[in-house]
C-alpha cells in the first residue's frame, strides 16, 4: 500500500501525475522535522478558480492499493495486503501533512523559511477532503538611494506563495473509490502586493512643515479668538480710551484699581 502521487488538473479534469519521491523536512535551525516523507517529484501548477476557464490545482490523495507497488506507484508481483488489513492499518494511524514556504517579515529584507504541519487522525468509515488555499505575496523593494538600483546584487522584489486558509469536509468512505483522504491545493481569491521604500529627507521636512502649519492654524486661530473674547469681556462697559498700558499686565489682563487704598492707610490698624 502506498499513497497516490499528487496530480495536476486542467479545465477538462484531466490529471497528470507529478510522481513521488522520498524527502525530509528540516527547519531553519537544522532540526529534522519529518523523515521518510513523500513529496511530488515535479512541481505543480495552480491557476484561477472553478469558474475560470484556465482553472488548475494540485491534488494529493491517500488511497487503497490492490497490488504491491513501489515508490513510483508501479505494480509489483504479488498481493500487497487484503483490503480489510489496509483499512485497519489506516484507521489506527495518524496522517501528517507538511508544507514548506518562504516568507519575508515587515522589519527585514531577508526571506526566511517556515514549515507548517497538520495532524489528522482517521475516523473509521470516514473520508477526509481538504481544500488548501494559497495566496501570492509580491514584495517590491524600492532603492534607498538613486543609484542603488544599478548596483549588482540589488533585489527589486520577490514573490512568495503562502498558505491562506483551508477548509475540511468529512464524508462517508466510498468502498468503490477506496480513497481515505484527498487534499486539493488551490489558489486563493486574493493577491497581496507590498511596496517597501524609505522616507526621503525632503519628504521628511515636508511632513514636518505640514504638521507645523496645521498646528499653527488650529491653535493660533483658537488662541486669537479666545484672547479677543477675553479682552472684550473684561473691558465691557469701560471707556478704553481712558486706559493706558500700565493698567494691563504683560498678558493683557486689566488691573482693577478700584479697591486699592492709599499707602498711608496700609499701616493703620483698628483699635
Amino acid at each position: 500500500m502506498t499513497p497516490h502521487s499528487p496530480a495536476l488538473t486542467t479545465p477538462r479534469a484531466r490529471y497528470s501525475s507529478l510522481g513521488a519521491k522520498e524527502c525530509a523536512f528540516v527547519d531553519k535551525d537544522g532540526r529534522l522535522i519529518a523523515d521518510d516523507a513523500r513529496c511530488p517529484r515535479t512541481g505543480g501548477y495552480m491557476q484561477g478558480d472553478f469558474q475560470d476557464v484556465t482553472f488548475s490545482f494540485v491534488r494529493a490523495r491517500l488511497a487503497r492499493c490492490n497490488n504491491g507497488t513501489d515508490l513510483e506507484g508501479k505494480p509489483l508481483p504479488g498481493m500487497c495486503m487484503t483490503p480489510e488489513a489496509i483499512d485497519a492499518k489506516i484507521y489506527e494511524g495518524v496522517l501528517y501533512l507538511f508544507e514548506q514556504e518562504d516568507d519575508m517579515r515587515v522589519d527585514s529584507d531577508a526571506p526566511f523559511m517556515r514549515i507548517r504541519e497538520w495532524r489528522r487522525e482517521f475516523v473509521t468509515g470516514t473520508h477526509l477532503s481538504a481544500d488548501v488555499f494559497f495566496t501570492v505575496r509580491k514584495v517590491t523593494q524600492e532603492p534607498r538611494y538613486i543609484f542603488d538600483a544599478y548596483l549588482p546584487g540589488f533585489n527589486a522584489g520577490s514573490t512568495f506563495m503562502l498558505l491562506q486558509n483551508y477548509e475540511e469536509t468529512y464524508t462517508d468512505f466510498d468502498e468503490l473509490a477506496a480513497q481515505y483522504a484527498a487534499f486539493y491545493f488551490r489558489l486563493g481569491p486574493e493577491m497581496i502586493e507590498q511596496r517597501r521604500g524609505y522616507q526621503p529627507l525632503f519628504g521628511l521636512f515636508e511632513s514636518w512643515a505640514a504638521s507645523g502649519a496645521f498646528l499653527y492654524v488650529v491653535f493660533g486661530l483658537t488662541s486669537r479668538y479666545w484672547n479677543s473674547w477675553r479682552f472684550n469681556k473684561q473691558v465691557e462697559g469701560i471707556d478704553i480710551r481712558k486706559l493706558d498700558r500700565h493698567q494691563f499686565t504683560q498678558h493683557g489682563r486689566l488691573i482693577d484699581k478700584s479697591f486699592q487704598m492709599p499707602r498711608e492707610f496700609q499701616c493703620m490698624s483698628a483699635e
